[in-house]
């Protein structure tokens, strides 16, 4: 289209990003991109999204975080989403003070988080043994007023604290998932009452059997065997 002379709207254009991404091919398509702006036609935060979300796919972070500089450089403010696909990247490799370093942007930049950056800055800290700090992303979380959703909790109760053998903090935060009216699902009992099998509280496990069964949520082949 571009090398016919056309200069497609920015609603084409994205599309074509998009699917240009979505196969594996971000370097095409940052050359597409390159070539629009040789045009003199700036494109849009979903362009820039599409494009930095294959990068991170890709294993090109650097490169993600580049294009970030450049869409600045533009004069296109990054969404919540633009946030949200470099703070997970980041966390997947455990660069978690980079991921961090991000949150602290969003937040200068007028850009509240939403529960997907959380849970994702939570999972970080998790994977990395950073406990403190991921019940203190929460602590934030709330000030901020961004509701945990139930894999938020999963991520703490089972990633962070069930592993780490603190059954009575994990069982403070199921405590507080009631408290909001998150209904737990079966992830959650599973790694608590994992959690308290480990730690020799066959008792407290069998109890929460009983609950798990009394809000309707049915075990699975994966929480009977641990009994």
């Amino acid at each position: 289209m571009l090398q016919r002379g056309q200069n497609p709207d920015v609603v084409t254009f994205n599309s074509l990003i998009h699917d240009l991404c979505n196969s594996g091919q971000s370097e095409e398509a940052t050359e597409l991109l390159n070539k629009r702006l040789e045009l003199g036609v700036s494109p849009d935060v979903v362009t820039f999204n599409s494009l930095i979300h294959g990068l991170c796919n890709s294993g090109q972070s650097e490169e993600a975080t580049e294009l970030r500089n450049k869409m600045l450089e533009l004069g296109v403010s990054p969404d919540v989403v633009t946030f949200n696909i470099l703070i997970d990247d980041l966390c997947k490799g455990r660069r978690t003070a980079e991921a961090h370093k991000l949150l602290e942007l969003m937040l200068q930049r007028g850009q509240k988080p939403n529960v997907v950056t959380f849970s994702s800055l939570i999972h970080g800290q998790c994977n990395s043994k950073q406990w403190k700090e991921a019940t203190g992303l929460l602590k934030k979380m709330l000030e901020l007023g961004v509701s945990p959703d139930v894999v938020t909790f999963n991520i703490l109760i089972d990633g962070g604290l069930c592993k780490d053998g603190r059954t009575a903090e994990a069982h403070k935060l199921f405590e507080l998932m009631l408290e909001r009216g998150q209904k737990p699902n079966v992830v959650t009992f599973n790694s608590l009452i994992h959690g308290l099998c480990n730690s020799s509280q066959s008792e407290e496990a069998i109890g929460l059997l009983n609950k798990m069964l009394e809000l309707g949520v049915s075990p699975n082949i994966v929480l009977i065997s641990t009994f």
